[in-house]
């Protein structure tokens, strides 16, 4: 990782990391609005095993809650915290709703960018950074935009890994930008979202065999094995590209439904992607007590542990 400076940079001062940011990430992310609440969550980390924390803030022209931005004495804080404990922090620093917001990214471009210097330039000297260019847009003009984004952040000396999230249609196709120095990694966001679904494991079965019966391991395999679908990770693996998703969870919503499908879903996601060196954040939808409810039903439903290194 680089140890550079970009132009303007603060008088941050990252501690030095053995851990270099990547895509083998393993963790969870959220908006962390204290330095007591950032030592929460890294402590949970560390005890699970888990490798990388998401930060997510919202910039000024999407919101006007404090508690939204970016506080850089808390962010401060994580990142050098972190790095003391190996962990890999992921910056995410404007934080679109894609429904709702993708036009008003598109028409703030240059605050977006500036939004993404301002960050770039703090944490460029931070061994163990990934800065998260676009948390999902959904208008056709994205790959010109993160190809811009790009340009910007690499002539300004910012040499930070950065990731990028792709939405479906026709901005789905998992293709990097050009990067001179070639530390991009994509993505796309991962829900079960079969909240409905009643599905038990019988008493016979084992876990890959409920997976199989109830359709989630021909939905992994679509996902991670096939390299002729666009819109998934497999597209990109067999390109060459490193894929890092920085959200996945039982449903969209704030209170996700733990029902069997959508908890055995994750499990099996996070399977795949340590098979396939997929990079993955755990998004903690609703509560911060969800890391304890994917591990306690994991074991109630399936009787196996939800993660482990």
């Amino acid at each position: 990782m680089n140890t550079n400076v970009g132009k303007g940079a603060s008088s941050f001062n990252a501690v030095a990391s053995s851990t270099v940011a990547s895509t083998s990430a393993v963790g969870w992310g959220g908006f962390i609005i204290s330095t007591s609440m950032a030592q929460t969550v890294l402590n949970e980390l560390q005890s699970g095993g888990y490798t990388s924390v998401r930060y997510e803030a919202l910039a000024p022209f999407l919101s006007t809650n404090s508690a939204e931005l970016i506080n850089f004495t808390v962010l401060d804080y994580l990142v050098n915290t972190a790095a003391t404990l190996g962990i890999t922090v992921i910056i995410d620093p404007v934080h679109n709703y894609p429904e709702s917001t993708s036009y008003t990214l598109q028409s703030h471009f240059a605050q977006w960018e500036n939004q993404l210097v301002t960050v770039g330039e703090r944490y460029n000297n931070a061994q163990n950074v990934i800065l998260e260019c676009v948390n999902e847009y959904t208008l056709s003009d994205a790959p010109q935009k993160y190809q811009t984004i790009v340009n910007t952040l690499r002539s300004d000396g910012i040499t930070l890994p950065l990731q990028f999230t792709y939405m479906w249609g026709n901005v789905a196709a998992l293709i990097p930008p050009k990067d001179p120095l070639n530390k991009i990694s994509i993505g796309h966001h991962v829900y079960a979202n079969h909240d409905s679904d009643t599905s038990y494991m019988f008493s016979n079965e084992t876990f890959i065999q409920y997976c199989t019966r109830v359709g989630i391991e021909a939905r992994e395999k679509d996902m991670f094995a096939n390299p002729t679908n666009a819109c998934w990770f497999g597209y990109a693996l067999a390109h060459g590209t490193k894929v890092l998703c920085t959200e996945i969870g039982g449903s969209y919503v704030n209170d996700p439904v733990m029902n069997p499908y959508n908890v055995a879903f994750v499990i099996r996601t996070l399977q795949y992607a340590k098979m396939y060196g997929v990079g993955v954040d755990c998004f903690r939808v609703g509560q911060n007590s969800n890391i304890q409810t994917y591990e306690t039903l994991a074991e109630q439903y399936f009787h196996i542990s939800f993660f482990t290194t």
